[in-house]
């Protein structure tokens, strides 16, 4: 008897992904999966705590375009029109001028706009206009309350709050924020269609989106295994992400002995405390000290004696202090100040090296005394020539762009001598809701 005929199995559709996606956000569990895979290692035996680890962060760009304030008011007005088109469409088609058909069917471009500072200011004003009237029309759809609680009105709104205000002569009228009132640069939406992604600058890069917190380990034989990812805001400092990373690799029983960090993770409290705590080293460089004295060959704070017991400081003339004081500074820092005597300073025969204030008297404000030795410590081996490496990014840089041309060329080459063609211009929905009426 013939065996019954099975038909092919499809496998799974695309969308189960999608749901699986959504299970681990709604759950918070996306650490689970790298998780899994670790305790995985550590049965084989692949993966140690207590070893060799470091971090490091890179950005990530945003898979949006940079947009000017202007581009950004009239997108985040052309995004909302498109929502309410999708999820309201009749209700739209009553309430939206005739006109806003031609400004914002399509996407909203600087090339497109005129050159002229004037012309700019009243174009922006227009939007501004624009978006206050549809916020009005939304809050009073009485029968469709829902429409005020749309992600896309909520950004509507914020983003009008950062960059318009009311006209002093003309309340309802709405003109530009001056920047000095605007928020900071890492609370501003920077584009609708992803209001998460924040601005960040380090050093001579800028970026809008997010930074990823990387960590492997770095034993010198064996595997180099990732033991930790954290994706945070950009705006984000990475020394933040320390005290969280450590208590994730604590949880899974890996933290390890020797931390290899760069400066962005190194901080005097987080140094210090790593040590006394969990046992684990921090080697990273640290700011240098940016004082006037340190630069120049003064006396620095290095050059004064500590003594944590009897809180008091010897300058290097050998004179005491004559204050200590222990207080909070406005980062929340536990801090030392230290004065010495207006009696003693004047008569320094060097006294152009320690200080240049007016009353002649020289002020020193340190960290505590974990916080500062862990500092000093740091700054002490970065002059020695295991810290003098070289760093040749560029090169790295230059092979990625090259090996990503390198897999795209004949990604693009077989399209071509498929006759694949290219994808059509794509048509918003606002822009088909104006086709359809």
């Amino acid at each position: 008897m013939p065996s019954a005929w099975i038909p092919p199995d499809p496998g799974f559709h695309y969308s189960v992904l999608s749901e699986f996606r959504a299970r681990l956000f709604v759950g918070q569990a996306e650490q689970r999966l790298l998780t899994a895979l670790l305790c995985l290692l550590k049965q084989h035996g692949w993966l140690k705590g207590r070893g060799w680890q470091r971090a490091d962060s890179t950005h990530v760009l945003a898979a949006v375009r940079v947009l000017n304030r202007l581009e950004l008011v009239g997108e985040t007005l052309c995004h909302t029109l498109n929502v309410l088109a999708g999820v309201a469409p009749t209700w739209l088609r009553a309430q939206a001028p005739a006109e806003w058909y031609d400004r914002y069917s399509r996407r909203i471009e600087d090339d497109r706009l005129s050159p002229t500072k004037a012309e700019r200011d009243q174009y922006g004003e227009l939007i501004g206009a624009d978006g206050q009237t549809l916020l009005r029309l939304v809050d009073q759809a009485e029968d469709l309350p829902w429409l005020r609680d749309l992600p896309a009105v909520a950004l509507l709104r914020q983003v009008w709050e950062q960059q318009y205000c009311a006209d002093v002569a003309i309340p309802e009228h709405l003109c530009w924020r001056d920047n000095g009132a605007a928020p900071a640069p890492g609370a501003l939406v920077e584009s609708p269609y992803d209001p998460e992604a924040t601005l960040a600058t380090k050093r001579k890069t800028v970026w809008t989106a997010y930074k990823v917190h990387l960590r492997e380990t770095c034993a010198d034989e064996g595997l180099l295994l990732i033991t930790g990812v954290q994706t945070t805001a950009a705006s984000l400092p990475g020394v933040s992400m320390m005290q969280p990373i450590e208590h994730i690799l604590l949880e899974r029983d890996l933290l390890p002995a020797e931390h290899l960090v760069d400066a962005g993770y190194t901080e005097a409290d987080w140094v210090a405390g790593s040590q006394q705590q969990l046992g684990v080293e921090v080697a990273g460089p640290v700011r240098a000290d940016s004082s006037w004295q340190a630069r120049t060959g003064g006396y620095d704070v290095t050059h004064f004696r500590l003594n944590w017991q009897a809180q008091e400081a010897t300058c290097p003339q050998g004179h005491r202090s004559a204050c200590w004081t222990a207080y909070r500074d406005r980062w929340e820092n536990n801090v030392v100040s230290v004065k010495f005597s207006r009696r003693d300073c004047p008569r320094w025969p060097v006294r152009e090296r320690c200080t240049k204030s007016a009353g002649g008297v020289r002020q020193l404000s340190v960290r505590a005394q974990a916080a500062y030795e862990a500092l000093v410590g740091v700054r002490e081996q970065q002059r020695t020539l295991d810290w003098q490496t070289r760093y040749l990014g560029l090169q790295k840089v230059r092979l990625q762009h090259l090996a990503t041309a390198v897999a795209l060329n004949p990604v693009r080459l077989l399209a071509w001598l498929t006759e694949v063609p290219r994808a059509d211009t794509r048509q918003s929905r606002f822009a088909a809701l104006a086709l359809a009426s």
